[in-house]
């Protein structure tokens, strides 16, 4: 019997295991280039602040502020995503092609991740919770105004992701469905 080109779960169907790796690569890309940009953006925010010896954003007593709050709650959320969908990826880009050692690390690996998203899920939720009615006063204080329409800037680096991981995502899907080995 010759192994399966996909998992199972897809019934050696290459459309819906090509849309599977799409998405789930797509949303971990995403998810991993707002952590990314997150915590680059905070380590610049306080190396200029440092630079130009900014007296009006002088650290907080406590160290955390509504907008770090705020970040650790996305930076929470979107990491839950990343361990529940990563491990998923590696799964599926692996399958078929990888030995049977490999596999059954990709699969305690899996495992372990999928454990693993309660603790930044649980973080964010606590954290949420703990400052919700503070930012919600901040943020009615000053209403913003939100612009209908993104940006082309907004945009591009997100589209540039979704192209690349499409681009991924096909190629892969047919080299396994042409069952070229």
């Amino acid at each position: 019997m010759t192994p399966s080109r996909f998992p199972p779960s897809f019934n050696d169907n290459p459309l819906s295991y090509g849309f599977a790796l799409f998405s789930l690569a797509l949303i971990t890309s995403i998810a991993l280039a707002y952590v990314i940009a997150v915590l680059l953006e905070r380590t610049r925010e306080r190396e200029i602040n440092a630079a130009i010896r900014n007296p009006a954003l002088p650290p907080p007593e406590h160290g955390i502020t509504l907008l770090s709050l705020h970040r650790m709650i996305y930076c929470g959320l979107l990491s839950t995503i990343i361990l529940g969908a990563g491990p998923d990826v590696l799964l599926l880009l692996a399958w078929g092609e990888a030995s049977d050692n490999a596999m059954w690390w990709i699969f305690q690996l899996d495992r372990v991740c999928d454990a693993a998203t309660i603790g930044p899920f649980l973080m964010s939720m606590f954290l949420a919770i703990r400052a919700e009615k503070s930012i919600e006063h901040r943020l009615g204080l000053d209403p913003a105004v939100i612009p209908v329409r993104p940006t082309w800037g907004m945009v591009r680096d997100k589209l540039k992701i979704t192209g690349a991981v499409l681009c991924i995502a096909v190629g892969v899907t047919l080299y396994k469905a042409a069952g070229l080995r």
